[in-house]
């Protein structure tokens, strides 16, 4: 196997939407209203990287999050009459109207229970609320923090098939005025990364066929972060992630992200990740060259008449490193690998020999036979 190549690109997308009942906290917001708080979502399309995935193992999308299991759960502050940017800076560390409040799908509508009910402070004044939404994933916690926005701990699985998609919505300064429903503009948190692979040029497919056979992942020890907390922003963007420097993702046993047997082209290149669902769903954060690392598995198939030859399965081990920019949050990596085969050509320097000339003047020993 020839020189792998590197390109990156960019790319993928999210949406929600529900319906909630309790008890107000706040002593000075005592009126509620008949309606309860209904939730609606949108599952917001994640934006292209530069050049510079719920269910496991998949890309999330607004049917996943509809999915049994899965759903998303709400922290919500009642804040009377003050903005959120306000109130913040003397928030309790417990959100006092919603506190990890399971969402989840009920066919025609999003549940929760018990239901909540829009605060008043009279017949004239709506009480605000604001509200940080999480998709359900057993790698990932939110906790209220006193005086900043709640913030998630997340740890990413070791395994490809394992790692989760994440999204995260806010809804600030939300009142009981028109119908009552709160919209949730989810947004993908993670990076996600992929691989695809093709070849640089046009083969006789007639005489010889390419073929993946495996593409396989090993992380360098101690490089790439496993653990991290995310906080969420005040507004409807996305918020800021811290990395834990104590916890990585670590390479004693590589992962195979496709194992398969597709013929490579040049005009069509195969997403190497796609059928499995073996994006890597990473947390953003800078990396370097050679801290991720691919060996891609390939067969060179060459036919002659009925005699198939079959080459011995090269195997190259490629170090892949990400420019400084970094992997960014919400934003998809494609890794192009392009193969270049190298074809058997005949010398234009090949010749014939002339013919070696006998000297008769040259001494030859003489050699007897004896019978």
């Amino acid at each position: 196997m020839k020189k792998v190549y590197i390109l990156a690109a960019v790319a993928a997308a999210l949406s929600v939407a529900s319906c909630a009942t309790d008890e107000v906290v706040d002593p000075e917001l005592t009126t509620e209203e008949a309606a309860p708080i209904g939730f609606g979502t949108f599952l917001d399309r994640v934006s292209r990287g530069s050049a510079a995935a719920s269910p496991k193992a998949a890309v999330l999308t607004d049917a996943g999050l509809k999915a049994p299991a899965a759903g998303f759960k709400v922290l919500a502050y009642s804040t009377g009459v003050t903005d959120w940017a306000t109130y913040v800076s003397g928030a309790s560390a417990n959100p006092n109207f919603m506190d990890d409040q399971p969402v989840t799908w009920g066919g025609t509508s999003w549940k929760y229970a018990p239901a909540k009910y829009w605060p008043r402070k009279d017949n004239t004044t709506w009480g605000k609320v604001t509200f940080f939404a999480l998709s359900n994933s057993n790698d990932a916690s939110a906790d209220g923090q006193a005086n900043n926005n709640p913030k998630i701990g997340f740890t990413v699985q070791q395994r490809a098939s394992d790692q989760v998609d994440l999204v995260a919505a806010v809804v600030t300064d939300k009142t009981g005025e028109g119908d009552g429903k709160v919209k949730f503009n989810f947004r993908h948190i993670l990076s996600k990364i992929g691989f695809t692979a093709k070849l640089d040029q046009n083969i006789d497919t007639v005489a010889t066929t390419i073929k993946v056979k495996y593409l396989v992942l090993k992380y360098e020890a101690n490089k790439i972060s496993a653990e991290g907390t995310y906080t969420f922003p005040s507004k409807d963007t996305i918020g800021s992630w811290s990395l834990t420097s104590s916890r990585w993702l670590y390479s004693d046993t590589p992962d195979t992200l496709f194992s398969g047997n597709d013929t490579l082209k040049k005009s069509t290149p195969i997403n190497l990740c796609a059928t499995a669902n073996t994006y890597l769903m990473l947390i953003p954060q800078a990396t370097s060259p050679g801290n991720l690392s691919v060996t891609l598995v390939y067969d060179v198939i060459t036919t002659a008449s009925t005699l198939t030859l079959a080459s011995d399965t090269t195997v190259t081990t490629l170090p892949v490193g990400m420019p400084a920019a970094t992997w960014e949050a919400a934003k998809e990596y494609t890794y192009n690998l392009t193969v270049k085969p190298k074809q058997v050509t005949i010398d234009p320097a090949t010749e014939v020999f002339a013919w070696n000339t006998y000297s008769p003047t040259t001494n030859i020993d003489t050699i007897v036979y004896t019978y």
